[in-house]
């Protein structure tokens, strides 16, 4: 899978083929270890834009969010595949 059209799609900027694509092969569990690895590496990579950013305990709190919202995807995606 291309990151590119990963990351497009969660972006939510793929046309209706490139959504289909994307989902079904997120919900192929042959792929789910690289699917994983993927949102584990955008966790890692995820800075918050300085301009929202008023303290480092707001961007602690925001980040956490933002990682927790994403740790939800990838659950929703492990019972779907279960």
């Amino acid at each position: 899978m291309n990151k590119n059209l990963l990351n497009k799609y969660f972006k939510n900027q793929c046309t209706d083929t490139e959504k289909e694509f994307v989902e079904d092969w997120i919900l192929n569990q042959d792929n789910r270890s690289t699917f994983e690895n993927y949102v584990e590496e955008k966790w890692h990579d995820f800075e918050m834009p300085s301009k929202h950013l008023k303290s480092s305990t707001t961007y602690a709190i925001r980040k956490s969010c933002w990682i927790f919202g994403r740790a939800g995807v990838v659950l929703a995606v492990r019972k779907i595949l279960m």
